[in-house]
C-alpha cells in the first residue's frame, strides 16, 4: 500500500526542510508546489503585467493558484499508481476545511490503495516563523513581512477535516533531533 503523505503548514515553518529529511530517509517520492508551479506561474503572473512574487492577491488565487496544485497533484497521482510513497507539500489552505476532498482526490484518480497521512507543521513561536522567512531572503515574503500583525494572526496549526487521513500536528519550534525525526517517520508508517 502506497502513502500519500501531506506536509502542510504556514510560510516558514519549515515542512519544506522537514519533509526532505523525511524523504531522504524513507526514499520517498518528493513533490513541493513551489518547485513544480514556480516557473510557469512567475511567467503567467509577469504576462499580465503582475508581479511574479505573488501569491497573496484575488487575481493570483482565481487564476493561477488551482493550475500550481493541479499540476502538483497530478504528477503525485501518476507516482502513486505505480505504488512509491509520495510526499507533497504546500498549505493546501483552500483545500484542508473540505472534509469530503481527499476522498474525491483518491476516488478520481482511482487511487484505491492508498494510505493519507498529514503532518500540519506549525511553529508555536511566531517570533521564531519571522525570523525564519528573514533567514530565507526571498522575495515571496515581502508582504508577509511588510504586513506582519496582519500576517500572524493566521500563524496556528492548520486544522485538516478529511475523513480517512490520519493527521499529526508538528510544532517545528525546537531544533529538530534525530529522536523528533524518527517519531514522525514511525507516525507515517504506522497502519
Amino acid at each position: 500500500m502506497a502513502r500519500l503523505i501531506f506536509f502542510i503548514g504556514h510560510a516558514g515553518c519549515g515542512k519544506t526542510t522537514l519533509s526532505k529529511m523525511i524523504a531522504k530517509q524513507m526514499k520517498a517520492v518528493f513533490l513541493d508546489r513551489d518547485t513544480i508551479g514556480t516557473p510557469f506561474v512567475n511567467k503567467m503572473l509577469s504576462m499580465k503585467g503582475l508581479s511574479p512574487d505573488d501569491r497573496d492577491s484575488y487575481t493570483y488565487h482565481q487564476e493561477f493558484r488551482n493550475i500550481e496544485y493541479n499540476s502538483l497533484l497530478s504528477i503525485a497521482a501518476e507516482n502513486l499508481q505505480l505504488d512509491l510513497d509520495t510526499i507533497v507539500v504546500s498549505p493546501f489552505s483552500k483545500e484542508v476545511s473540505n472534509t469530503k476532498w481527499i476522498s474525491e482526490f483518491l476516488e478520481v484518480n482511482q487511487l484505491n490503495n492508498v494510505e493519507v497521512k498529514v503532518v500540519s507543521v506549525y511553529l508555536s513561536n511566531t517570533d521564531i516563523q519571522r525570523e525564519r522567512i528573514l533567514a530565507r531572503n526571498t522575495s515571496r515574503d515581502h508582504w508577509k513581512l511588510n504586513n506582519w500583525n496582519v500576517y500572524k494572526e493566521k500563524l496556528k496549526p492548520v486544522e485538516v477535516s478529511w475523513d480517512n487521513a490520519d493527521i499529526l500536528y508538528y510544532d517545528n519550534s525546537p531544533d529538530l533531533s534525530p529522536f523528533q525525526i524518527d517519531t514522525i517517520i514511525s507516525f507515517l508508517k504506522t497502519t
